[in-house]
């Protein structure tokens, strides 16, 4: 962060801001500086916009997906590190168990490149790099700033006006994926363990997997692993869905948007889609598939076309839903079934040295970009 600005206290107060602030911190080290570094900076962005845990759960609730979606949709993260930050009220390393809360969250925040500001209370020093699992190791790299507590209301201000100066009205939106899987029936047991697995299986650290009364939802609030998506996850929940009959069939959809600072918008995209006819349709006609998949023009274009991370795009229907491009695929066949022609296209031009030869197309439809780019347009037929 650059030099600090020194501004008269409160010149910002209360004005609407788009800046959202995550604080990390442990519950049983110094909570008094975190509860006033909170009262400061909620005076500032507004309360709403800065997120500490035991503000913002209410008791009893599912905390974690609340957790990770406002982590996600931070701005920057100040890390408080207070004297037993490492160990809590006990001797051990906290920070050296992978269930640690403090551990999870920042490198839930390193993943996705989030801006870490370490706020070190007092004379406490930057923990080594040898205190720190190697996941961590990268925090000692970050610029960190200090609260002196002998003039703690002087400091804290001067940590307000800095990260204004350098965060200050950035909205955090940031594209990623939102996956909607739906079982046939109500969804089974075992099926939210099941995508978490196909998630971490497929190298998506970063994603968030929530269970909802019909289905899962997996954010993704990496734009950068849309392809992995596409193909990693798709393929590994594809293969674990063989080995696990009593889960049913599923229809899973695709959708690329923003997920931050709320994913709110894409995951509504997500459902509508995933709630189609035609993948039924797609699924009556194709009974060794266990998965019909439909993703938007967005996704497509952002993660299907370019071919990376295995994905045949050849594999993949457009159909059109409510006036807008979607793509069909039944993973692990050639092409889609049960879906009707809304069209003929055109026969597409014959360039020199191709051949048109419709024995290079599978099946009896043309799809993809076999060829010239053309693309039969399928719809549901309801």
């Amino acid at each position: 962060m650059g030099r600090a600005v020194r501004r008269p206290s409160g010149r910002r107060e209360g004005r609407a801001s788009m800046t959202r602030v995550f604080i990390s911190y442990r519950a049983d080290d110094d909570s008094f500086a975190t509860v006033h570094l909170d009262q400061r900076l909620a005076a500032r962005f507004g309360a709403g916009n800065v997120f500490r845990d035991s503000r913002h759960l209410r008791p009893g609730a599912d905390f974690e997906p609340k957790l990770w979606r406002n982590l996600a949709g931070s701005s920057v993260v100040v890390a408080v590190i207070g004297p037993r930050w490492l160990t809590g009220g006990g001797t051990d390393n906290r920070l050296l168990r992978p269930a640690d809360f403090v551990r999870r969250e920042l490198e839930f925040a390193l993943e996705l490149r989030l801006p870490i500001v370490p706020l070190l209370l007092g004379d406490v020093a930057m923990p080594a790099a040898r205190d720190l699992p190697e996941s961590l190791r990268n925090l000692v790299n970050h610029q960190f700033r200090r609260l002196h507590p002998r003039n703690a209301e002087a400091t804290v201000q001067q940590f307000v006006d800095e990260l204004d100066d350098a965060y200050g009205d950035q909205p955090p939106t940031r594209p990623g994926t939102v996956a909607v899987v739906l079982a046939s029936a109500p969804p089974p047991a075992g099926l939210s363990n099941l995508v978490r697995k196909a998630t971490a299986d497929s190298g998506l650290a970063a994603a968030l997997v929530e269970q909802t009364a019909v289905g899962v939802h997996v954010i993704q609030p990496d734009g950068a692993k849309a392809a992995a998506m596409a193909g990693d996850f798709v393929r590994v929940l594809t293969d674990a869905l063989h080995g696990q009959p009593d889960l049913g069939r599923l229809r899973v959809a695709l959708h690329f948007g923003d997920v931050a600072p709320t994913p709110d918008d894409t995951v509504l995209a997500a459902r509508h889609l995933a709630n189609e006819p035609l993948l039924d349709d797609v699924l009556r006609a194709t009974p060794g598939a266990r998965i019909a998949l439909i993703a938007s023009d967005d996704f497509y274009q952002t993660a299907v076309r370019p071919g990376r991370h295995g994905v045949d795009r050849s594999a993949f229907a457009r159909v059109h839903i409510a006036g807008r491009d979607a793509w069909v695929q039944a993973p692990g066949f050639p092409h889609p079934r049960g879906l009707h022609a809304a069209s003929e296209p055109s026969a597409p031009p014959v360039a020199t040295g191709v051949t048109n030869n419709v024995e290079t197309v599978h099946g009896d439809l043309v799809m993809g970009d076999k060829i010239g780019h053309d693309k039969n347009v399928y719809r549901s037929g309801r």
